[in-house]
């Protein structure tokens, strides 16, 4: 499993209900690639990438691991999160796995956290970076606004 390429702005969480893995190996599970630099550019996510893809969420329940390569860690009920360390790393029951760039999750209380400018002028104006910290726990995490894709006929944005 992977990302859509092109999902700059939110990737939705995912729930996988009743999943079979057939003969999946550890390492071959998943694979969740960072955001591409070309999007750090002024018509689309300005300083730096847009971070949907530092933010997946993909929950999973009755999970079924078959076959003779199964991944060490065959719960029925987990999450995949993005590999965002500081973020990974304050989940409680939370664990990185560079092989998949990801973060393998027991934690049941994961969410994801989407806001939006409601304001009249949020197409010529936005808000970025926006730092969300937890002292108590340590999370930390930087989220950017949504990719311009607003035509203006001349050019996007």
């Amino acid at each position: 499993m992977q990302r859509n390429k092109y999902a700059a702005d939110y990737i939705p969480r995912h729930k996988f209900i009743n999943t079979e893995f057939n003969n999946v190996e550890e390492a071959a599970l998943i694979y969740l690639k960072e955001p591409p630099m070309s999007w750090a550019n002024p018509t689309d996510c300005i300083e730096w990438p847009c971070t949907a893809p530092e933010n997946v969420f993909l929950s999973f329940e009755s999970t079924q691991f078959t076959g003779s390569r199964t991944p060490l860690s065959t719960r029925p009920t987990f999450q995949i999160v993005s590999d965002v360390e500081d973020a990974v790393n304050a989940y409680s029951g939370c664990e990185l796995r560079a092989y998949w760039s990801a973060g393998y999750c027991t934690n049941r209380n994961l969410g994801i956290l989407l806001f939006e400018s409601l304001d009249a002028d949020t197409e010529d104006r936005s808000i970025q970076p926006v730092h969300i910290t937890c002292e108590e726990s340590g999370y930390r995490n930087k989220l950017n606004s949504f990719m311009d894709h607003m035509w203006d006929g001349f050019y996007t944005g």
